[in-house]
């Protein structure tokens, strides 16, 4: 499974934005780190829907944490190979329904998406980023 870092969030949240603000490091670093599940095998919508509402909740940035978290998470699966299916208003629907609590991270994000997981090629991963953005931003 491929992941984030704190460089791709970092990206993300000023792409959208079109500029940098400020954000807390502690609370980019823990969020990071909900990708991971430790003692378990990866899998990719549980981490990436444990992701997704981490970010939510932790907001490390002063400004576009919500979307930072939809376009973040829709990037974590798009680097692990699975196809985006949902269009860009249905991916903002989704991000409303799980700020309200009415669905998981995982439940959202197995509606957005299809495919089996296969991380693509390191040199295609700016690419796919690229793409969610151009889409979902």
């Amino acid at each position: 499974m491929k992941y984030l870092t704190n460089q791709d969030l970092l990206w993300i949240n000023s792409q959208l934005l079109k500029r940098v603000v400020g954000f807390r490091v502690m609370d980019l670093e823990e969020c990071i780190g909900y990708q991971y599940a430790y003692k378990l095998e990866p899998e990719v919508y549980r981490d990436a829907g444990r992701f997704f509402e981490g970010l939510l909740r932790r907001k490390p940035f002063d400004e576009g944490n919500e979307v930072t978290a939809l376009v973040a998470a829709l990037c974590l699966l798009k680097v692990n190979g699975l196809s985006l299916t949902a269009s860009r208003e249905e991916a903002h629907e989704v991000l409303e329904r799980v700020s309200r609590g009415d669905l998981t991270g995982a439940e959202a994000l197995r509606s957005l998406a299809q495919g089996e997981p296969e991380p693509i090629p390191d040199g295609q991963v700016a690419s796919a980023m690229r793409q969610v953005l151009s889409v979902y931003a």
